[in-house]
């Protein structure tokens, strides 16, 4: 049996809203206000809902459903990533605070060839619910009503993915799951049917793109910018860069301090002591071998120095001075999409902030109630 299913979906009501790039803005801190004010209405009927979205160059086609929190409990659905402990408890009041998820969990899967052609024949076939443009990116909904048509997506699921891959909202699935918990140990015999449920966006694997997730440390513990480099030097062959520059393979990374760029590869013996895929990632090496044991900063998941900068950013943005100087920015190469499969496959997991996956999804643009 798949552990998806149709819902009844809160819809912005785009004929009254003037400016969508304001609005879905203001969605994300204000989603309890516009409700209040009429800006969304629920759905006719419960559905399921193909999404489209489209940008330089790209098409990335999706479906949003709704998934029972307890495959997450029994491992089909699966994470990849550790969770930041202050995110993870703000996701959660957030939750509370709105009574509904206003953006889905990002699941992916390996590419299924007749889920991807029924999607698109949606797409061909039916006229769209929404098509908006946000800042020239075309985000566009079609709804899957018809229950000869819903039962065709579902039997393809249930026949042809066993499980899928958390690619983004690792905080927003653990605050649901939380939330699960702590209903069925105060209510253990009452329904809890609206407590398992969590909005999902389901991505095949060759529909995303993934792009590297980067670091900006603020402060360099005891060290001055020379002795930094001359630590890492151990550890690391290190080249300067005339100009910014994106590292080009595995092992390899970008670092900005004190106004220059370096290119730095992890030296043999580094790549030696690694036992595990999820130890050999750059980031796992990047926690140990330089914040951990040069920087002194322990917990990543708490430690207020370690700022995370997504790489569809660019290079500048990591070039930024932090509050405490001086600052060092590190580029990552990005994680590889088999590595992340398998890494969760084992069971193990990456430090946070890894990935960053596109496509992104608005908040608010297609909500439902918890």
């Amino acid at each position: 049996m798949t552990f998806i299913a149709p819902f009844r979906a809160l819809l912005p009501r785009t004929e009254i809203i003037s400016h969508a790039d304001s609005f879905f803005t203001q969605a994300k801190e204000q989603f309890g206000t516009l409700v209040g004010a009429g800006y969304f209405k629920p759905a006719a009927q419960d559905a399921m809902y193909v999404y489209r979205i489209e940008a330089a160059g790209h098409t990335h086609i999706g479906l949003l459903a709704s998934a029972d929190i307890a495959a997450y409990a029994d491992g089909k659905i699966i994470k990849h990533e550790q969770t930041l402990a202050a995110k993870e408890e703000k996701t959660m009041r957030l939750m509370q605070e709105r009574k509904a998820m206003i953006k889905p969990v990002l699941l992916t899967y390996p590419t299924v060839n007749s889920i991807t052609e029924l999607l698109n024949g949606v797409t061909a076939t039916q006229k769209p619910l929404y098509k908006i443009n946000f800042k020239g990116i075309t985000h566009t909904l079609w709804a899957v009503e018809n229950s000869a048509e819903s039962a065709a997506i579902l039997d393809l699921f249930t026949a042809n993915v066993p499980k899928m891959y958390i690619a983004d909202g690792h905080h927003r699935m653990a605050a649901v799951q939380r939330r699960w918990n702590v209903f069925r140990a105060a209510n253990a015999t009452a329904d809890d049917t609206k407590y398992r449920q969590i909005l999902v966006a389901l991505f095949a694997a060759e529909q995303l793109q993934i792009w590297d997730y980067n670091r900006i440390i603020e402060g360099l513990a005891q060290h001055s910018p020379l002795t930094f480099l001359a630590a890492i030097s151990k550890i690391c062959n290190i080249e300067v860069c005339k100009t910014a520059a994106r590292p080009t393979k595995p092992h390899q990374f970008a670092m900005y301090l004190s106004g220059d760029w370096f290119m730095l590869e992890w030296r043999t013996e580094v790549l030696a002591e690694v036992k595990t895929t999820s130890d050999g990632l750059d980031v796992s090496l990047l926690n140990k071998k330089i914040l951990a044991e040069i920087l002194a900063i322990k917990d990543i998941r708490t430690d207020t120095r370690v700022q995370y900068c997504e790489g569809i950013r660019g290079l500048d943005a990591l070039a930024v001075r932090g509050s405490r100087q001086p600052t060092v920015s590190f580029c990552m190469f990005p994680v590889a999409l088999q590595d992340l499969m398998q890494i969760s496959d084992e069971g193990e997991t990456m430090p946070p902030k890894s990935t960053w996956f596109e496509p992104r999804i608005k908040n608010g643009f297609v909500a439902m109630s918890l």
